[in-house]
């Protein structure tokens, strides 16, 4: 594969496959910058979260993977997606999950932005630092 190391990487996210293929894309970047494990695992789970719910919640999005600079070593992570949060105090079925990835993200993640701007969608960014 090619060098990701030196440049950002777009996943047009439309299903559960192209979750995959962002996921496959982070471990090769992660392999690339030689994160260890533990990072690399905190990785795999912020872009599966992210990506997924652009998938379930929006039906569509696009995640964007990129060599953080900085203190360290580390990849950013941001997703935006057409989905709104207006909608979503309605939907009684989804009601126990809501957030629970969110959550997952800012636990996982060392700089984490969420960005809910009702009808312009949603964006989410995170940075994931070598420990």
């Amino acid at each position: 594969m090619a060098n990701l190391a030196d440049s950002s990487v777009r996943v047009v996210l439309r299903s559960e496959a192209d979750v995959v293929r962002a996921r496959s894309i982070a471990a090769e970047l992660a392999l690339q910058l030689r994160l260890n494990v533990a990072t690399w695992a905190r990785l795999d789970l912020v872009v599966t979260e992210i990506a997924m719910n652009a998938v379930r919640h929006a039906g569509q999005g696009v995640v964007t993977l990129e060599t953080a600079t900085g203190r360290q070593k580390g990849v950013h992570v941001r997703c935006e997606d057409p989905g709104t949060w207006l909608d979503r105090k309605r939907v009684s079925a989804q009601a126990a999950s809501l957030g629970l990835g969110l959550a997952v993200v800012q636990e996982l993640a060392d700089d984490v932005t969420i960005r809910l701007a009702g009808t312009d969608g949603t964006r989410v960014e995170a940075t994931i630092w070598a420990r």
